[in-house]
């Protein structure tokens, strides 16, 4: 059936050629029956077999020309090196010559450049990485004077010091974890995981970040997750990536608070059966169950317009004075891995009022 259609589509190429090869036989019949009509007739036959066969002969020979010609080029645009451009030139028409000679440098210029650019950003993310590994020697330094100086040093200046490390380590992480997303194969060590314990975990790390802050944390947990036996707050993810996405949130928490009055940090675990679900479950028509963590804060939160973007590469907002310190990529690692971990995110916001994300973990299956 292919080769039918390249056929018909070889034909439809043609058909100019094969309206004039028509019109002259056309012609010469013509004028045989005008000088001979009786013997028209009989010659007739001979004639139409003649042409067609001609015809036929001609295709075949353009068809595999053709091929010949597809192949080559082909095989040029895969390869734009000297010989394949050779094998093209010689197998293209004269007109096409000039243009495939242009093609193949200009081709052989841009594959190197991209290869100087590919030797580039490897040497980059190789000292990205270095430089992320050799800044934490001073980090662990600065904990351990932090924590066996603790005594020595006034609490609200202790403090401070803390809040600054907490911000590095914040920083190092991200650009970790920027550089591990983008990587072909990952790290990730699926188990189970309970939720409850790793938001306490999650919060006693953040605690002094908090404290300093001056935040209430309430960590709630459903009545429906509260079942040792069915192991509801029990989740299947990777816990580094798990943990990375908690402390982007509650580091946000912290980062846009409000001003004045008294800020609160809650997190919240409860089950829900989600009405509409993803589009895979649309099409299955099921409503699948979730385990739903939820972070809740009352800081400045989103303004309408600007929700949709929260998630955005760069996108920092208008946060006010905090936005000159905002890269903008907190939110956007936090969807980047809640994807490759198969976690759901929501935001919901509201200006003045407080920010809320709801990550939606599947249900683990019993059999």
């Amino acid at each position: 059936m292919k080769r039918i259609r390249d056929w018909w589509n070889r034909l439809r190429e043609y058909r100019l050629w094969l309206a004039v090869l028509l019109l002259v036989d056309a012609l010469l019949g013509l004028l045989l029956w005008l000088l001979d009509a009786k013997s028209f007739w009989s010659l007739c036959g001979i004639f139409s077999l003649s042409s067609m066969g001609l015809f036929i002969i001609l295709a075949c020979y353009i068809y595999r020309r053709d091929q010949r010609r597809e192949k080559k080029i082909l095989g040029f645009i895969e390869s734009p090196d000297e010989f394949h451009e050779a094998e093209a030139l010689e197998a293209s028409f004269p007109r096409e010559r000039k243009e495939i000679e242009m093609i193949g440098s200009r081709m052989r210029a841009l594959e190197q450049e991209i290869k100087e650019l590919k030797a580039q950003l490897e040497g980059q993310e190789e000292y990205v990485e270095a430089w992320a590994h050799e800044i934490k020697t001073p980090l662990s330094l600065m904990t351990f004077m932090l924590d066996n100086r603790r005594d020595e040093i006034p609490q609200g200046i202790y403090l401070r010091l803390q809040h600054a490390r907490n911000q590095m380590q914040e920083y190092v992480n991200q650009m970790l974890y920027y550089e591990r997303l983008k990587a072909v194969h990952k790290d990730y060590i699926f188990e189970k995981i309970c939720l409850s314990d790793c938001c306490e975990e999650m919060l006693e790390e953040y605690g002094n970040l908090l404290l300093e802050s001056g935040f209430v944390t309430v960590c709630r947990i459903s009545e429906q997750c509260k079942n040792v036996e069915d192991m509801d707050d029990q989740v299947v993810s990777d816990r580094k990536g798990l943990q990375f996405i908690l402390g982007q949130v509650i580091s946000n928490a912290v980062k846009y608070r409000k001003d004045t009055g008294e800020r609160t940090l809650i997190l919240e675990l409860s089950d829900e059966v989600r009405e509409l679900g993803n589009d895979i479950d649309r099409k299955k028509g099921e409503s699948p169950e979730y385990t739903i963590l939820c972070i809740r804060d009352n800081g400045k939160g989103v303004k309408p317009h600007e929700l949709p973007f929260i998630f955005d590469k760069g996108f920092a907002g208008d946060i006010g004075v905090g936005r000159k310190n905002a890269t903008g990529m907190g939110l956007y690692l936090v969807k980047m891995m809640a994807e490759d971990l198969n976690i759901q995110v929501e935001a919901r916001a509201e200006w003045g009022v407080g920010f809320e994300m709801r990550l939606y973990f599947p249900k683990i299956c019993k059999y």
